[in-house]
């Protein structure tokens, strides 16, 4: 009586059968790998994650002020300055100059940044805190100060 398959097609199956479970073994140990290294391990993945966090907990806290917390940061490093141009603000704030640009423009537009060319310089432009500005920026500091609290940083 003759087998039903031949040793060649026995082998191709028992070749197929170890390949599929050896795949198998092994997308379940990169897969749990890679899970491991990017939810526990990953340094970028946790700043990020916690920085999304933090950045709801003030948003939340600064919006009955009409203010985002990147807002808030920005008439904060400018108050603290005094004046200070785009680039430094930038600087201060750790992003680029288009970026920071785009930023204070809706603050310029609700008038609670001023902006004026630089003296030194007429290519750089200046920005300072209005009265308005000053007024939203103790107005929302209490609240900032809360979120602070509940940030566990205060």
């Amino acid at each position: 009586m003759e087998a039903p398959w031949s040793k060649l097609d026995l082998v191709i199956t028992l070749q197929k059968y170890v390949y599929m479970h050896e795949v198998k073994r092994i997308q379940e140990q990169l897969g749990s790998h890679a899970q491991r290294a990017i939810a526990g391990g990953c340094a970028c993945f946790i700043a990020r994650k916690h920085a999304r966090l933090l950045t709801r907990l003030y948003d939340s806290a600064l919006a009955p002020h009409g203010l985002t917390s990147g807002q808030f940061s920005m008439i904060a490093a400018v108050a603290a300055a005094g004046v200070m141009t785009i680039q430094t603000l930038a600087d201060a704030m750790g992003m680029d100059h288009s970026t920071t640009s785009r930023g204070v423009s809706p603050l310029i537009d609700g008038g609670l940044l001023a902006v004026g060319k630089d003296t030194s310089d007429g290519r750089k432009r200046n920005l300072c805190l209005t009265q308005r500005g000053i007024d939203k920026l103790n107005a929302a500091s209490t609240s900032w100060a809360e979120a602070q609290i509940k940030a566990g940083v205060s």
